[in-house]
């Protein structure tokens, strides 16, 4: 009965290990009180990262250093592929490949 347990402990481990996101995904927020960013800094600023294995999906809400609202998002997939991206005065496309599959 103990084995039978054990089994069953490490089988729904792994299933639930298989169903996880993507440590990538999730809403990521700027801690300005303890950033080490070089000035002039965003004032504050929040990521949501939505991956899987094919893509990504970002969505970045930042207040610049001057009070100012600014959104870049993208959506993308690892194919080494040039995607737009809006609302960076920086950037007009991104492009992500992986790397050792």
């Amino acid at each position: 009965m103990h084995t039978l347990r054990v089994v069953f402990a490490i089988f729904a481990l792994s299933v639930g290990l298989l169903a996880a996101e993507s440590p990538f995904s999730g809403t990521w927020k700027l801690n300005v009180g303890k950033s080490k960013m070089i000035p002039p800094a965003p004032q504050g600023e929040t990521v949501v990262v939505d991956a899987n294995e094919n893509s990504i999906k970002v969505t970045d809400d930042i207040i610049d250093a001057k009070g100012q609202p600014m959104k870049l998002s993208y959506e993308a997939k690892f194919d080494g592929k040039d995607y737009p991206a809006t609302g960076s005065p920086d950037m007009d496309s991104v492009s992500f490949k992986r790397i050792g599959r």
